[in-house]
């Protein structure tokens, strides 16, 4: 599938023109890099340095191939640390957009955006366990009843879950991240008092 090499040069003088041997031909230098090229998934031929070694270049070429093999698998290929969450949000907007209504995707745009912001999360492996649990435990402080914390907490596990379902990433690393129990601030009625 594909092949580790190693690239030669040519040299030339002053002039422009190329160093020949002795034999007439033009002097070769081998490159210091090493080099790999394989066929990806769509068939095409793909060169690139890979190291400054022979077994740096065989590494290079087996995860490319490993790569290659997932995409034609249909596993994701994306690294959550090349997803920005920029792209993340306005992908899943665009695919919200049609089965709700304009006020639920503004309210789900300003709860995403604000958790981004809470987290300082630029790209998707940002987006951890700890940082969101901090985000939210951050709501709590200020007061924010249970029932808006979660609401945070449901709109970026939804966004992950379609992630993971358009196979953008490979999990959803909230799953652990656990609701907040609305029983405990839920106000008690009281009975009416004889004036009301």
């Amino acid at each position: 599938m594909g092949n580790v090499y190693r690239p030669f040069y040519t040299m030339k003088d002053e002039h422009g023109e190329p160093i020949l041997g002795p034999d007439g031909n033009r002097k070769r230098f081998p490159s210091k890099n090493w080099g790999i090229w394989f066929t990806d998934a769509n068939g095409r031929t793909i060169r690139r340095t890979a190291g400054t070694t022979k077994a740096q270049a065989r590494d290079a070429l087996r995860k490319a191939e490993a790569e290659v093999l997932d995409e034609k698998g249909g596993l994701t290929t994306c690294h959550a640390a090349d997803l920005t969450c920029r792209d993340l949000v306005r992908d899943y907007l665009e695919e919200r957009r049609p089965h709700v209504c304009e006020a639920h995707l503004k309210g789900l745009k300003q709860r995403l955006e604000d958790a981004l912001a809470g987290c300082r999360a630029a790209y998707a492996n940002q987006l951890t366990t700890d940082t969101v649990e901090r985000f939210l435990a951050g709501l709590e402080e200020k007061g924010k009843s249970p029932r808006t914390v979660n609401s945070y907490l449901v709109s970026l596990r939804g966004m992950f879950n379609w992630a993971v379902r358009t196979r953008r990433l490979p999990y959803n690393p909230l799953l652990a991240v656990a609701r907040r129990s609305e029983a405990e601030k839920r106000r008690r009625p009281r009975p009416l008092t004889e004036d009301e």
